[in-house]
């Protein structure tokens, strides 16, 4: 009984020592040094050679701007405050302003040391402001960063020095991406570019519907949902009444959606995805007897039409709404990074029998993807389902998620029912978009022509 007891005593100081040793090491990246902080406790989460004195980077000196703004509003400083350059600052390496040691300038004039790119004349420009200004050099598109020293020419291969640079987001890329996807995102970032076709005849504005008549649209959310306020105003645009329905309407029965046309279902993150993408807002449906005769009514009728946005499109994936006569229905799992990925790429919009879509075919065009469980898993051939969109490129991570054939959408084989991993609603404006065409004046993105050809097909159907 006395070793039993002397053995249990030891147990908890043992846990505790393997405990700490679960803290991971410091990573090794490609850096001279580095330091990682947790700002509300100051705690040093990881460094390496943190005490090495290094010429300043230049997240360094907008930092210092900072700290030297701070110090001027609160009184410390001020702009006519005189700084002694140092021998030591003089001979310190990276840029420099070609201050003599041992003079004085003030702070105003140090904050002025500073380059701006510009296709205007500065010179004038700041003349004009009696500030100097003195032009160093002209902008090209060869790729190539020229710079002469006196009678010393020096030539710097900008895609060498910008892999250089982006092998620190590969480093710690390496940390959390699975099956090779850091490797393939730091050789694919810059041949993967943002190239658009816009529809024919789109002019940027919406020419939504004028008419008195309304046709009831309805948001439906559960908890955890977003973007639900971003997809109403996108069905106002486009002439809808819009009811805003949470899934306790429905399985109280408050709701029926026998009055609605229109069903789309959100985004976000519903029931904190605890059982996996939208698993547990199916089963909200499943096996709630009036919710689930609430849906299977509403897609039975001629008159209907849905959207499915990324948990709304798990939602209705799992669901088994859109290839309801396949035995085996497709499937969405987790993305091959095996981790959440966030990323604005480009969509072509396949030939489809989408009604939404209709006369966006042939386009390509930008769009926020947002997911963790994105991935497209076809259990036949790609010719018995109706893609409505792919990826335009076939890689990660343009193809965030490494969906079968390159989906990005999935129609109805009557082209009633629409589902999609992408956002449209957060894409809608061209300020949105990561990159939008300088010559185009949109006031909308054309993906606000989605609920017009929607709103005009259900006028017709109903009248």
């Amino acid at each position: 009984m006395k070793k039993l007891i002397y053995f249990l005593l030891i147990v908890p100081f043992c846990m505790d020592l393997s405990a700490q040793s679960l803290v991971p090491p410091a990573p090794k990246l490609n850096l001279t040094s580095y330091i990682l902080i947790e700002a509300s406790t100051n705690t040093v989460i990881a460094e390496y050679d943190s005490d090495n004195q290094i010429a300043p980077a230049s997240m360094t000196k907008v930092m210092s701007g900072y700290v030297i703004a701070d110090q001027i509003a609160n009184g410390s400083i001020s702009l006519d405050d005189k700084v002694l350059i140092s021998e030591k600052a003089w001979k310190t390496g990276g840029s420099k302003m070609f201050i003599e040691a041992g003079k004085r300038v003030s702070v105003k004039d140090l904050l002025s040391g500073i380059i701006i790119q510009s296709a205007k004349d500065l010179e004038k420009e700041f003349l004009s402001i009696d500030v100097k200004c003195i032009k160093i050099g002209n902008t090209n598109e060869n790729s190539i960063l020229q710079i002469k020293n006196f009678e010393n020419d020096f030539f710097f291969s900008i895609n060498k020095y910008r892999d250089i640079w982006y092998s620190t987001s590969r480093d710690f890329d390496l940390k959390q991406s699975k099956n090779n996807k850091a490797i393939e995102r730091y050789n694919n970032y810059k041949n993967q570019p943002l190239k658009y076709r816009f529809p024919n005849g789109f002019n940027g504005d919406n020419s939504g519907n004028n008419l008195n008549k309304k046709i009831n649209a309805a948001v439906i959310r559960e908890k955890g949902s977003n973007s639900e306020r971003e997809m109403a105003f996108m069905l106002t645009l486009a002439g809808f009444n819009v009811k805003d329905i949470h899934m306790t309407d429905i399985i109280s029965g408050e709701e029926n959606l026998e009055d609605i046309h229109l069903l789309v279902a959100v985004g976000g993150f519903s029931n904190s995805d605890v059982l996996g993408s939208a698993k547990g807002w199916a089963g909200s449906f499943l096996h709630n007897p009036i919710a689930k005769k609430s849906l299977d009514n509403f897609f039975k009728r001629d008159d209907t039409m849905s959207l499915g946005v990324c948990n709304g499109c798990q939602l209705f994936i799992e669901l088994g709404l859109i290839n309801k006569n396949h035995s085996e229905k497709p499937k969405m799992t987790h993305n091959d990074s095996q981790k959440f990925e966030c990323i604005f790429s480009t969509v072509n919009i396949e030939e489809s029998p989408s009604i939404m879509l209709k006369n966006l075919e042939g386009s390509r065009l930008g769009v926020w993807s947002a997911h963790g469980e994105g991935k497209f898993v076809f259990p036949y051939k790609e010719n018995q389902y109706s893609i409505a969109g792919k990826y335009s490129y076939d890689s990660y991570p343009a193809n965030p998620n490494g969906s079968n054939f390159n989906t990005a959408m999935l129609v109805s084989d009557d082209g009633r029912h629409l589902v999609m991993m992408p956002h449209i609603e957060r894409s809608l404006y061209p300020h949105n978009w990561a990159y939008y065409p300088e010559d185009r004046n949109d006031v909308y993105s054309p993906w606000v022509m989605v609920f017009n050809n929607s709103f005009e097909w259900l006028i017709n159907k109903m009248n």
